[in-house]
């Protein structure tokens, strides 16, 4: 291994270990975006819905079955977004013994 292979696998080391160190995960903070962007549009698209219904019985269908599948998936993404970054906190702190 001649001397620009070994300073070119450093730099790849260092890089890897850079990331490790990191406090937060790109990855889970994507997630964490997804799921508030979901949530929230949700909410906008339960309100344009019901502005278009007449009946009152039908408004309160809506609205909790609504309720259920934005809250379900925001809670399923958030709880993935969780994990990883948890995994992520996990290794940072095993790398840095």
């Amino acid at each position: 291994m001649n001397e620009e292979e070994r300073q070119y696998e450093l730099e790849r080391q260092n890089a890897y270990l850079a990331n490790i160190r990191r406090p937060d995960n790109g990855i889970a903070t994507v997630f964490k975006i997804i799921a508030w962007l979901t949530l929230i549009g949700g909410i906008f698209y339960t309100i344009a819905i019901c502005q278009d219904i007449k009946e009152d019985d039908l408004v309160t269908q809506v609205v909790v079955g609504n309720v259920v599948l934005y809250g379900a998936l925001f809670i399923g993404v958030y709880s993935v977004a969780e994990v990883i970054q948890i995994l992520h906190d996990i290794r940072r702190k095993l790398w840095q013994k």
